[in-house]
C-alpha cells in the first residue's frame, strides 16, 4: 500500500482510498444467478483516478511507448504482436 504522503503513483492511493470504503452500500455491485460478482469501480474513483494520473506513465510503467503525433503507440502486452499495435490518448486519458 502506498503512503497517503505519497504522490509519485496517484492512480493507487485512489484505488486504495476505494478498497478502503468497499463496505459502503452506495458502492456498485454486480450479480448474476445470485453470486456475487468482482465490484465495479465507483464513477467517481474512476474520475478521481484520471484527474490526479497521467495515463502515459501509467501504461509506460508496463510497455514502452513511443510518441507519434499527439498520442503513443506501444506493442501491446495482451497479444502476440511485434508490432505497436496499442495506442494511449493522453487527451482521453485511456
Amino acid at each position: 500500500m502506498v503512503a497517503h504522503g505519497d504522490i509519485s503513483q496517484p492512480w493507487r492511493i485512489a484505488l486504495d482510498s476505494q478498497a478502503h470504503h468497499a463496505e459502503q452500500p452506495d458502492r456498485p455491485w454486480s450479480s448474476q444467478n445470485g453470486e456475487m460478482a468482482m465490484p465495479r469501480l465507483h464513477p467517481r474513483t474512476i474520475d478521481a483516478v484520471k484527474e490526479r494520473a497521467d495515463i502515459v506513465d501509467v501504461v509506460g510503467e508496463h510497455v514502452v511507448l513511443k510518441k507519434k503525433g499527439r498520442e503513443f503507440v506501444g506493442v501491446c502486452p495482451f497479444h502476440d504482436d511485434s508490432k505497436p499495435s496499442m495506442t494511449v490518448s493522453p487527451q482521453k486519458q485511456f
